[in-house]
């Protein structure tokens, strides 16, 4: 049985039927990741779920990395060009593709900051059936050390949603306005990342060689902290390319979103040299199963030793 829960929220998993419990219509964003074939009734949440589900993971990896590293790493495996092209796959049937870009450096408010962009959409078959069309985007301060900006516009069947994310970090506070509703403030803790600037965040350093490690994350509702844990190392075939791997699992502090076996919601492949580029994730959930799997990597930094 799956169970999903959350502070007066809850969702159960028994036998295939789904039991909604108070609070539904709040339910953060990040508990929605797992429900995906049955929230899209809901709201335009089918595929972006699943490439928010990617962000997440990495997010909950990554961050966790910035309680062991230091600001006086200069290099950065990554650079403005790099773009990574993932396909994603439903139940073995190809539903259409998610992009990552490293956009050239800008400022924000006086702050020299990384840019970067993520978008999804639909490919022509889906498209006649529920079309999305995503962009993300994310901005840090140029030592990855927070978030600065996220921006949001989802295009998905009869949902539309164009979501700001600000950060105060003087007040330690995020603003958060969607669809021009009236802002609202949430405290965050230090060092707090958006989920998309996560993503990159987590392939400045080497994995901590520990079980499970802990640090905040937000999705601009809450501000949480999350735990990864590290299952290993494998080599898999990827696109007719082999990798070597390490395995990651992430779990979210007070929201558990999957079964803790062999076989829960969702894993990630990341590659086990100093790029940690993701190669692979899967995600199940109530119908199935998501897969993204990487296509095609441009202007990535070469190969370098841990």
């Amino acid at each position: 049985m799956y169970l999903v829960t959350a502070v007066n929220r809850n969702i159960n998993f028994n036998n295939g039927n789904v039991q909604f419990g108070q609070g539904f219509d709040n339910m953060p964003p990040l508990t929605y990741i797992c429900l995906l074939d049955r929230l899209q009734k809901r709201k335009g949440i089918f595929m972006f779920s699943f490439f928010k589900k990617i962000a997440a993971a990495a997010a909950v990896w990554s961050i966790v990395v910035a309680a062991v590293v230091a600001a006086e790493h200069s290099s950065m495996p990554f650079a403005p060009g790099e773009k990574l092209t993932f396909d994603l796959t439903w139940g073995g049937i190809n539903a259409g593709e998610a992009v990552l870009q490293v956009l050239p450096s800008t400022t924000l408010h006086g702050t020299a900051a990384h840019h970067f962009e993520m978008t999804a959409r639909s490919n022509p078959t889906l498209d006649q059936i529920f079309k999305i069309r995503d962009r993300l985007e994310s901005y840090t301060d140029l030592k990855m050390t927070h978030s600065l900006l996220y921006r949001e516009k989802l295009y998905e069947g009869g949902y539309r949603r164009n979501r700001v994310i600000t950060f105060d970090w003087e007040k330690n506070e995020l603003t958060t306005i969607s669809n021009d509703s009236k802002p609202r403030q949430v405290p965050v803790m230090p060092g707090t990342f958006d989920l998309l600037a996560a993503f990159y965040f987590l392939r400045l350093h080497p994995l901590p060689s520990m079980k499970k490690v802990e640090c905040p994350i937000t999705d601009g509702k809450i501000n949480i902290v999350g735990r990864v844990d590290v299952k290993g190392k494998e080599r898999i075939q990827v696109g007719g390319r082999a990798y070597a791997t390490i395995i990651l699992e992430p779990i979210l502090d007070d929201v558990e979103l999957f079964s803790p076996n062999e076989n829960a919601g969702i894993r990630m492949w990341i590659t086990a040299d100093a790029r940690r580029i993701p190669v692979r994730i899967e995600s199940r959930v109530a119908l199935g199963f998501f897969r993204a799997e990487l296509r095609k990597a441009e202007q990535v930094s070469p190969p370098a030793k841990q």
